[in-house]
C-alpha cells in the first residue's frame, strides 16, 4: 500500500482519529476525515532527517526549543488535520493538544516544519500539506528538501506574509 492509499473506513473527527492512532500498529495521517496508511521511508530521507535533528538540536542546545522527529504529530488547524512531519520544531512553552485519555499527543506550536520530499508524498507537501503548515500561527518557517538534488525550498513568515526562498 502506497503512502497516500486511503483505507476504507467512514469519515472520523479528530478525536476519533487520535484514538484509533494510539491503537493502531499502523501510524497514518487524517484527509478529509479518511485514514491515510503511513509508508516507512528510504534511507537517503531518513538519513537527511536524523541529520538535520541533530545539527538542529546541537545548535539550539540552550533547551528553549527542540527538535523531534516524524513520530511527533502536528496539528494543522486548517481541515482539521494530524500530520507527521519528518521533523517539527517547537520552542517553549510548547503546547499539545490531549487525546481522549488525556495524553499529550499532538504539537499545537511548532515555529519550523520539514519535510523531505519522496515519490509518493511530493505533491501533497507541496501543495495541500504546506497549505495546512501555513495555516498555524506559530509557523515560522515551512521547509521542504529534495533528497535527489540540492534542492531546498523555505516559506518563511515575513511581517509582509510568506517568502518563497
Amino acid at each position: 500500500m502506497s503512502a497516500a492509499e486511503k483505507l476504507e473506513r467512514p469519515p472520523m473527527t479528530f478525536l476519533d482519529f487520535l484514538d484509533h492512532e494510539v491503537k493502531s500498529d499502523v501510524r497514518h495521517e487524517i484527509w478529509d476525515g479518511q485514514l491515510v496508511a503511513m509508508a516507512g521511508a528510504r534511507p537517503e530521507h531518513n538519513d537527511i532527517a536524523g541529520d538535520l535533528i541533530t545539527a538542529l538540536n546541537n545548535a539550539l542546545s540552550d533547551g528553549e526549543c527542540r527538535g523531534r522527529g516524524s513520530d511527533q504529530m502536528v496539528y494543522q488547524p486548517f481541515d482539521d488535520k494530524g500530520v507527521y512531519p519528518d521533523v517539527s520544531v517547537a520552542c517553549e512553552p510548547r503546547k499539545f493538544g490531549k487525546d481522549r485519555n488525556g495524553d499529550d499527543r499532538v504539537l499545537l506550536n511548532p515555529v519550523v516544519v520539514v519535510e523531505v520530499l519522496s515519490a509518493s508524498t511530493y505533491h501533497r507537501d507541496i501543495g495541500i500539506k504546506m497549505e495546512g503548515y501555513l495555516s498555524i500561527e506559530s509557523l515560522r518557517a515551512y521547509v521542504v528538501i529534495d533528497p535527489t538534488t540540492p534542492w531546498v525550498r523555505t516559506v518563511s513568515r515575513t511581517e509582509g506574509g510568506w517568502k518563497l526562498t
